[in-house]
């Protein structure tokens, strides 16, 4: 008998149904990394944005800021009430220069603002931001609470995939 070299057809058969049954699962398994890989990378630009964010109102709050007024210009904090909140919390600093914190909208993005610097990308949305100004007695600096909450942008259609961090901090004031 002589024997001819190459495959016959059902081992080509065979292989072409191996193949065929791994195939998706190799696909499946490779577009569930793909899709962790992307919201991974979401989280940290997040992440990363709401850790700038905090740093950047501690810095300030702990080491510039002077007096607390609210919006009409009125010094807050300054007796030992318990604590107050106020919606529109201003600071100043030693040379009297407003220090501002606020949302500023872009299309339908909220952007968080620092008198002139926005501090965030339009990758996040800033939601629920607040400051409120506690103080325990006359002789104790005031205590300053910030809460925001960061969020990725645009939203995605599927809940699970969308991220959303809350930031909550207290800032004792140092130079009140």
């Amino acid at each position: 008998m002589k024997r001819t070299r190459g495959f016959t057809m059902i081992e080509l058969l065979i292989v072409i149904g191996v193949l065929a049954l791994t195939f998706p699962l190799i696909f499946a398994v490779l577009f569930q990394i793909l899709q962790q890989q992307a919201r991974i990378y979401q989280l940290i630009e997040v992440k990363r944005e709401g850790d700038f964010i905090l740093n950047s109102v501690e810095y300030i709050l702990k080491n510039r800021v002077a007096t607390v007024y609210n919006s009409t210009g009125v010094q807050v904090c300054t007796t030992g009430t318990g604590g107050i909140a106020v919606s529109g919390i201003h600071f100043k600093d030693k040379d009297n220069t407003d220090i501002t914190y606020s949302l500023v909208t872009s299309g339908s993005t909220h952007l968080f603002a620092s008198n002139s610097a926005i501090l965030t990308t339009a990758k996040t949305n800033v939601t629920n931001f607040s400051l409120s100004c506690t103080r325990t007695n006359t002789w104790s600096p005031p205590l300053i609470s910030v809460r925001l909450v960061l969020e990725n942008y645009p939203k995605s259609s599927r809940e699970k995939e969308n991220i959303s961090l809350d930031y909550r901090t207290k800032v004792k004031l140092k130079s009140y």
